[in-house]
């Protein structure tokens, strides 16, 4: 299931790409430290939390490919460098990667959440024509409700096949003595 909901973010971010990108192309600077213009951004955030209604995204940062962020739901974030990320580098290497993560603390532009399982996806973003590397999209959703849905449930098969055994061990242990 967890791999399932890593597959599945991946998913949305490459469609978050597709709708976003060619949007904003054109303002995305080229590389540097330089974040999205005031109007690029504006109209991003819009978009973005209109997916958020119906959507598990907490997150969602933008990388030029020099690993500078050019949008950040987080504006704390813009013009950081976060080359160390390791799912940065497999999107810059041409790989979509995500992975689950637990966080203590996560805040954005509109909103702090506590406590949280998240599944980051990062992927990258292609020229379609020549096929340069022009970005890397990461996306943040939040996946608590699915981690405690899966401890739970293993807690009950473990303890079930537990005490399933141990009656098992009592019925023989009697049918020997027996």
């Amino acid at each position: 299931l967890k791999e399932h909901e890593k597959e599945a973010n991946i998913t949305l971010t490459r469609l978050l790409a597709n709708i976003v990108w060619p949007r904003i192309s054109e303002a995305a600077p080229n590389a540097g430290e330089e974040p999205l213009p005031a109007t690029g951004m504006r109209e991003l955030i819009a978009d973005i939390e209109r997916l958020r209604r119906d959507l598990p995204i907490l997150g969602v940062r933008i990388y030029d490919p020099d690993g500078f962020i050019i949008f950040s739901t987080d504006g704390t974030r813009i013009g950081k460098r976060e080359i160390s990320n390791t799912g940065l580098q497999r999107a810059r290497a041409g790989i979509a990667a995500s992975e689950i993560t637990f966080r203590h603390e996560y805040s954005d532009f509109a909103r702090q959440v506590l406590d949280r399982n998240l599944v980051s996806s990062y992927v990258p973003v292609r020229d379609s024509a020549t096929g340069r590397f022009l970005a890397t999209f990461a996306i943040d959703t939040d996946v608590t409700a699915l981690v405690n849905e899966i401890d739970r449930t293993s807690y009950v098969v473990v303890g079930g096949s537990t005490l399933l055994m141990f009656g098992l061990y009592l019925f023989l242990l009697a049918f020997i003595r027996r």
